[in-house]
């Protein structure tokens, strides 16, 4: 699975891109730990640094939302917290010495990634500066 942004993820509101393509670079990082020498504390911290940046980028993409009156905010504050649900869930099968398979993480990560900025923040996008 890559993890590299593209321009197609673009929702157009030049800040949240730029959150969004570090939250990619953090999936990267931790794509990259998987098969590393020390996995098991590269895993760890990769996931402890995107589950910090991701609440970061959740609390300004919300704060943003809830100034431009946008209707949608509460479907995107509980996918915030649905992805922050399982990111906890990840860490606390490590803690019980469960580790996540690197698939199982990736997976989610994707397909959350892919769902959610494709699909839920490009609706932010239009409602912000809808197509001429």
């Amino acid at each position: 699975m890559n993890f590299e942004w593209i321009e197609s993820f673009s929702v157009g509101v030049p800040e949240m891109d730029a959150e969004h393509q570090r939250l990619f670079s953090l999936i990267d990082i931790l794509r990259e730990s998987v098969g590393s020498g020390n996995e098991a504390k590269t895993v760890a911290d990769a996931l402890n640094q995107l589950e910090e940046y991701s609440k970061t980028h959740f609390a300004s993409e919300e704060k943003m939302l809830e100034e431009k009156g946008y209707p949608g905010l509460e479907k995107q504050k509980k996918e915030h917290q649905r992805f922050i649900d399982v990111m906890e869930g990840f860490k606390a099968k490590r803690a019980k010495g469960d580790e996540p398979a690197a698939i199982e993480i990736g997976s989610f990560l994707y397909n959350w990634m892919k769902g959610h900025i494709g699909d839920e923040d490009k609706k932010y996008g239009m409602f912000l500066s809808p197509p001429a």
